[in-house]
Formats: structure tokens, sequence, C-alpha cells
């Protein structure tokens, strides 16, 4: 009684869609500020190098390494955004961190407007998912984590939601036109080339943070021009394409400029050298290219070259690490929790981080916390993916964590770089949740057959959660390993 009194309360709060949204973000802000302000960091690794690189920006250094020698080792967007907070407010990393807490508090509001767009004009009930959707996310812990951390993942997790955002927003309004006079159409036709440079230009600056969002930003686009003529649908992707490649091309021409080379991210030759091994759950060894190079320009050469004699040697071993990658990927584990704050709590080489739970066992129930949310927001998410709970865009969510999960399994497949795919995960989450809540029965469910899009996507989510449970049983094995 008292809970369900405390949850009608909660829910007049968020009556107007503007406490609704207003709510959700100070929400999710608060949460990630007191975590900001209560956990000490110093940046590891991936970090310390934005970090460095951010701070000779933000004194006139240009983007370059400690010897002054320019880099294209990763893409330049999040060094960007953190050397203009850096010219602002000194070399604060508690700024960059708290720029990381609004953002990722902007990401549970846009999260909340996506699922109002994928349910408008269904005629399903949305307002409850909605709100739930944004505040899973908002406490959500390895987000409140990594918004701690000076890398690039919630940045490009915010522009990744926005993205999906415009383009099922542009989809609807047009098949919404379509059923309205013809001034509307002429009118939703002007906004649609408006709406369609914008998510050129925020698939540029999320390909400028991982350039691994290609695939995933050119299936989004796909999707949102069909069903239309094929003349429409050309002139519509070509439209994001241009603005696209305007805004990636100041930084693909200094990069000609400088080396004589058409490079974009040179760090992805050595993710191509890393798809030649398996990093394991807790393997606490770390992949290096130990082909010799006289520079990191040399890197995608060799790093290519290295792969495509490792895939012609050893196909089926190729496969097989790969598959093993995959179901790493499914898995934030206790390598999420570490990799975030191997300084803070037991040094740069995380690979010890037994010793320091068996010295410091009260802290075991926190580094357990991303494995329990794995189980929750992961398989969860999954499961609200199957056809028979009828999720509004679900085709969607499964193709784009698909491609995330397979376009980085080839290569490296490391936990953290999932955590972009939380916040569409989140959204069957809530789904299941709420149905589950409501005491509605599977049997309730239309009994028509389904077609084989929606068989074969219950098949590929079975596997899925098969590869995710295997994981997880393997990083228990691991970790209880290491504590005995």
């Amino acid at each position: 009684m008292f809970a369900q009194n405390w949850y009608q309360k909660f829910a007049r709060v968020f009556e107007s869609k503007v406490n609704k949204v207003v709510g959700l973000f100070t929400l999710a802000l608060v949460l990630r500020v007191v975590f900001v302000l209560l956990v000490p960091y110093t940046p590891w690794f991936d970090a310390k190098w934005y970090d460095d690189v951010a701070w000779r920006l933000a004194q006139g250094f240009g983007y370059s390494l400690a010897t002054g020698e320019p880099t294209a080792y990763v893409p330049p967007f999040y060094s960007l955004v953190l050397a203009t907070i850096y010219m602002v407010f000194g070399h604060s990393l508690l700024a960059g961190r708290l720029l990381n807490a609004v953002l990722d508090s902007f990401t549970a509001v846009l999260l909340y407007q996506l699922v109002v767009e994928f349910h408008r004009g269904t005629g399903k009930p949305y307002v409850r998912l909605a709100v739930i959707s944004g505040i899973l996310y908002a406490v959500n812990p390895i987000t409140m984590f990594m918004s701690g951390v000076t890398m690039t993942e919630i940045v490009f997790t915010t522009l990744l939601v926005a993205i999906l955002l415009f383009a099922v927003r542009v989809r609807r309004k047009r098949n919404q036109s379509v059923e309205e006079n013809q001034s509307t159409q002429d009118a939703v036709l002007g906004q649609e080339r408006v709406w369609y440079a914008i998510v050129g230009v925020l698939g540029g600056l999320a390909a400028l943070t991982r350039s691994a969002v290609v695939p995933v930003w050119a299936f989004i686009i796909c999707e949102s021009v069909a069903p239309q003529r094929v003349l429409g649908r050309v002139y519509k992707v070509l439209i994001a394409t241009t603005f696209f490649v305007l805004t990636i091309s100041p930084w693909v021409a200094r990069n000609w400029r400088i080396s004589g080379q058409i490079v974009f991210d040179n760090h992805a030759g050595w993710g191509m050298y890393a798809g030649t091994k398996y990093e394991g759950t807790l393997s606490g060894r770390h992949v290096n290219v130990d082909v010799p190079i006289s520079s990191e320009w040399e890197l995608i050469k060799v790093g290519r070259q290295e792969l495509l004699n490792y895939v012609k040697e050893r196909p089926v071993e190729y496969l097989w690490y790969s598959l093993r990658r995959a179901g790493h990927m499914l898995d934030l584990n206790l390598e999420a929790f570490m990799a975030s704050f191997a300084s803070v709590t037991y040094g740069s080489e995380y690979s010890r981080f037994s010793e320091f739970l068996r010295s410091k066992p009260a802290m075991i129930p926190v580094a357990l916390l991303p494995i329990l949310q794995s189980i929750l927001w992961i398989s969860g998410g999954l499961i609200g993916l199957y056809s028979w709970f009828d999720l509004p865009g679900r085709n969607t969510i499964l193709t784009i964590v698909l491609l995330w999960v397979v376009s980085h399994a080839a290569f490296t497949g490391f936990p953290r770089y999932f955590m972009p795919m939380l916040p569409l995960l989140t959204i069957p989450l809530a789904h299941a949740i709420l149905y589950v809540r409501d005491h509605q029965p599977l049997s309730s469910r239309s009994s028509a057959p389904l077609r084989w899009k929606g068989t074969l996507s219950n098949i590929t989510i079975t596997l899925m959660l098969i590869l995710a449970i295997g994981t997880w049983l393997t990083t228990v094995g691991a970790l209880s390993t290491r504590l005995v």
C-alpha cells in the first residue's frame, strides 16, 4: 500500500511534459554530480590521452602529442570539447567530468522523447513507458560511472540517441503528412531537408568521436527514408551524406596535409591488429602492435595487413575469437568497473584487482554492480525485444545493437564499448517491466503467425542471450578464481 501511494504521488509530479523533462534531467544530473563530487579521479590510459591532448589544444599547441608531433591516433571531437572546457575553466578535470554529467542527463531526456516518437501514431499508450525509460537510464550504474570518466562514451551516446531521435521523427512526420493535405506535405518536405542536414552533421560529429558509428549511422539513415520512391530516398540520403562529409572533411584534409594519406582514425589500425587475439574476461593483458613501425601513420596499413594474413591463415580461430569478443561486449562486468576506476581503486595495473578486493571486502558489492546491471539491462532489454512484447521500433533497436556488436567484435569488443547501446536496450527493458507489472499474460498477445522477420529476430535474440549468459558464467568463474 505504501509503495502504491508513493508511486501515485511520484507519478503526479510528472503529469505535464515540462515536469517530465525537467524531472528526468534533474534526477539524472543530481545522481551524476554527486558521484563525480564524491569519487576521486585520476585519468588512466585512454582517458589520460584525451586529457593530455585537450590540454595541449587549450594551450595552443594543436592536436599533437607531448613531443609536439601531430597525431590522428583517435578522432578529435571529444578532445576539442574538453579543450573548450579547459580554455574556460583551466585544466580542470572536475569541469570535464561535470560536462559529462550534464550530457548524460540530457541523454535521459532524449531517450524519453525517442520513446514518444516511436509510439506516436501506433495507438499504443507511451507516456508511462517514456517516463520509466528515462528513469531507468537516469539510475543506471555504469552510465553514472562513465559520467565521471574523461572518455568518449558519454558524448558519443548523446550524439547517437540524438541521431536516432531525429531520424525516427522525420519518418513519423512524413508518414503523418501523407494522410493530410498537400500544403502540409510541402511544409514537411521543407523541414525534412533541414532535419537530414542536422542528422548528417550529428553523424559527422559522432564519427569524429568514434569512427565505428558509420555503419550504424548509414542504417539509421536508410531506415528513415523508407518507404518512399527511389528518387526521394536517394535525395534525402544525399543530403545527409553531404553534410556528414562536410563535417568530417576538415579533419581528413588536415591529416592529408600532414601525412600525405587519407587518414581518419589511426587507432583503427591497433583495433585491426587486436582482431588477431582474444583479450578475454579479466585477462589483464593488453594487445600491442609488435610489428616495427616508424610512426603512428603506419598503424592502419600494418594492422590491416596483419588481420588479413591472420584471417587467411586461421579463419576458424578468427571466427571463434570474434564470437567470444561479441559475448565479451554483452558482459558489462567487473572489467568495466576496473577500467573506469583503476587508478582510484587498485593502481594502474587493473589485473591486480583481486588483491584489492581481498584487502577491502566491503568494496566487493560495489564492484559487482556492473555485473548485476548487465543481467538486468542487457538480458532484460533483449527479452523486451521479443516479438510477443510487440514493442514499436523493436527491429530498429535490435538491428542497431547487432551492427554495433558485430562491427566491434571483428576487432576488439571490450565491454565498455557496448555502453552506447544501453539507452536503446533501456526502452525494451522498461516495456517488459510495465508489461509484467500490469499482469498481462503473453497469451493475451495476438495469436497471428509471425512473419519470417519476427521469427528470425526471436531466434537472434535467443542466441544473443545464450552467448551473454555463457560469458557471464565465464566472468563469475574467472572472478572466483582470482579471489580464492
